[in-house]
């Protein structure tokens, strides 16, 4: 029940302490309820992680905007549904300027046949192959990640504090 139709059926005003105390009463049961209505619809998952599995996941969750807690519900669900989680900005941008790129060839093209360059089959043929090689970029970056060194170099070139990091782990591996 709302606040102000609470404080009506009260049947006389309150002030000062006694209406202090109601709201404070009031909001009591309001959080009550709100969270056993919201246990009702959703169930919490707790799980540990190492100390090094944090540290893996934390900047990859930070680079997407995420807490470690949402990015690892969000890769499950992926995982699950079989889909993508989005590659990184620097993917996502490489892909963008492929795309453009292929985009103005395409319309280069078009503008030579409409200046009687190029015939409508060699029209046909060269979209064509902007188009696979479109498809080849795209491919390239979902199926053909970047190997660990070069992320590693541009991630600690834009964030020169995890170089540390990263030689700290290296160490633990070779036992030092």
């Amino acid at each position: 029940m709302k606040l102000k139709k609470k404080l009506l059926n009260q049947g006389k005003p309150l002030v000062g302490e006694e209406l202090k105390s109601f709201k404070e009463s009031h909001r009591r049961e309001y959080i009550q309820d709100y969270q056993k209505r919201y246990r009702a619809q959703n169930k919490r998952v707790t799980f540990f992680l190492s100390k090094e599995q944090y540290a893996s996941l934390e900047p990859v969750a930070k680079s997407q905007g995420m807490k470690v807690g949402a990015y690892v519900r969000e890769a499950a669900f992926a995982y699950l549904n079989q889909v993508f989680l989005l590659p990184d900005d620097d993917q996502v941008h490489q892909l963008e300027i492929g795309i453009r790129r292929i985009g103005n060839n395409i319309n280069q093209v078009v503008h030579r046949f409409h200046q009687g360059e190029l015939e409508g089959t060699e029209v046909v043929r060269e979209i064509q192959q902007k188009v696979n090689q479109l498809e080849e970029g795209v491919s390239a970056i979902f199926r053909e990640p970047e190997s660990l060194a070069v992320v590693l170099q541009r991630e600690c070139k834009k964030h020169p504090e995890l170089l540390d990091r990263v030689k700290e782990m290296i160490a633990k591996l070779e036992g030092k």
